[in-house]
Order: structure tokens, then C-alpha cells, then sequence
């Protein structure tokens, strides 16, 4: 279960830093008050859901192991580095974010409880969508 706490933990902190520059794009580059709360509502959902896991934000820490962890040093090259517009960097958080949270559904299968996956899903479906409205509002540029 160690691992699975330890995949959880990692794509939990995944999630809430994209959604949190999704919810940064919207308020501050938008100036857009029901996408930042939509944003805002996402992340506070999935820290709901985690609370919910085995040992709770405690258990997430304690399988937590950023020393050890092999992937903190491969480094991606090309698109990773560089950025061409607000889009791009809120297409890249999306992206991160809907594969967060389906490596955390998968892995709550592991740990239970049951329901949690629901949940988590139920948000991935939403960020979806807010993916699709801040693309959209932001355009091409």
C-alpha cells in the first residue's frame, strides 16, 4: 500500500499546482470570478477526497520520499522549458492535472475507500471542462 500512498501523494501535489495555475490564469490573466472559483472549488475538492485516504494528509506524508524518488532527476527537454503564451502554459496545467487525477482514481482502488475513486473522477470530468472554458476564453495567443 506503500507505493500506492506514495502515487497518490505525488499526483495529489501534481493536481493542486496545476489547478492552481488554472485558477491563477483565470483570476489574473482573465479577470474571470466563476472560472477562478471553479478552479478554486476543484482543488478543495480533491483535498476533501484525500482526507479520506488511509492515515489522511498524515499517511500522503509519511509514504512521502523526495530523496529516494528516481524521478525527480530525469529531466524533459523541448516544450517543458519554454512556454509561447498563457494558453500553452494553462493547456500544459490541464494536462497535468487530468493525468494526476486518474493515476490517483487508479490508485485509490488499492487503498480504498470505496467511493473515493468516484469522487475523484466526478472532479477530473469537471477539470475537463475547465480545461475546454479557459482554452477557449484565452484563445490561441
Amino acid at each position: 500500500m506503500d507505493s500506492a500512498l506514495r502515487i497518490i501523494d505525488a499526483n495529489a501535489n501534481r493536481v493542486a499546482e496545476g489547478l492552481r495555475v488554472m485558477e491563477d490564469a483565470a483570476r489574473f490573466g482573465l479577470d474571470h470570478a466563476e472560472l477562478t472559483a471553479l478552479c478554486k472549488r476543484a482543488r478543495h475538492d480533491l483535498r476533501a477526497v484525500l482526507e479520506s485516504v488511509p492515515g489522511g494528509r498524515l499517511g500522503l506524508l509519511a509514504s512521502r520520499d523526495t530523496p529516494g524518488d528516481v524521478g525527480t532527476s530525469i529531466k524533459a527537454e523541448g516544450s517543458e522549458t519554454v512556454r509561447g503564451s498563457l494558453h500553452a502554459v494553462v493547456a500544459a496545467a490541464a494536462g497535468r492535472a487530468t493525468e494526476g487525477l486518474r493515476a490517483i482514481e487508479e490508485s485509490l482502488k488499492l487503498t480504498g475507500p470505496h467511493g473515493a475513486g468516484a469522487r475523484i473522477e466526478s472532479v477530473r470530468y469537471r477539470v475537463y471542462e475547465l480545461d475546454k472554458r479557459l482554452g477557449l476564453a484565452l484563445g490561441t495567443g
